[in-house]
C-alpha cells in the first residue's frame, strides 16, 4: 500500500489529539513527514479509511476565498479501543484470535486484517514470539515472521 506510512501518522495524530479539521492534518503531516502530502490525496485518505469517521464541519474564514466548510475527522471508537492496548494485552488477543483459526500459516498482515486493526507494533509480535503456546510455532523469513497454527488433539 502506497499510503501506510501516512495512513499510520495520521491515525497516530488522531488518537492523540481526539478530532482534528483537515488543514490541521495536513499542517501536521507536513511539518513531520519528509514528502508529505497534498489536500487531494489527504481528502481520499480520510474519506476511504475505514478506520477514520467525518464527525462534522466547520466554517473557515479566508482572505482571498472567503468562507469555506473544513471537514473535522476522528477515528471511528472500536478502533481507538484497540489503539489504547498495551502490548501485552494486544499479544494474549492475538494469540487468543490464532487459537480460533483453522491449523495453518498466518502472516501480520493477515493477522491485522483479521483483527481489523493495523496498530500492531513490532514489540507485540516479538512478545507473541515470547508467549507462544505449544500449538503456535513460529519461524522467521527474510518476509518476516510466519505464524504456523499446529493442530491440536
Amino acid at each position: 500500500m502506497r499510503t501506510a506510512r501516512l495512513r499510520q501518522k495520521i491515525k497516530k495524530f488522531l488518537f492523540e489529539r481526539g478530532e482534528a479539521s483537515s488543514t490541521e492534518i495536513a499542517e501536521y503531516v507536513n511539518s513531520t513527514m519528509r514528502h508529505g502530502t497534498t489536500m487531494q490525496q489527504l481528502g481520499n485518505i480520510l474519506s476511504k479509511d475505514r478506520h477514520i469517521m467525518k464527525v462534522g464541519s466547520t466554517i473557515k474564514a479566508g482572505a482571498l476565498s472567503g468562507r469555506y466548510e473544513m471537514c473535522v475527522w476522528s477515528l471511528r471508537p472500536e478502533y481507538a479501543e484497540e489503539a489504547a492496548l498495551s502490548p501485552e494485552e494486544l499479544a494474549t488477543h492475538i494469540i487468543n484470535w490464532l487459537g480460533e483459526q483453522e491449523p495453518g500459516f498466518y502472516q501480520a498482515r493477515q493477522i491485522k486484517n483479521g483483527l481489523n486493526t493495523h496498530v500492531i507494533s513490532s514489540k507485540t509480535f516479538s512478545l507473541i514470539c515470547e508467549k507462544a503456546p505449544e500449538w503456535l510455532s513460529i519461524k522467521k523469513n527474510n518476509t518476516g515472521r510466519i505464524y504456523k497454527v499446529l493442530p491440536r488433539s
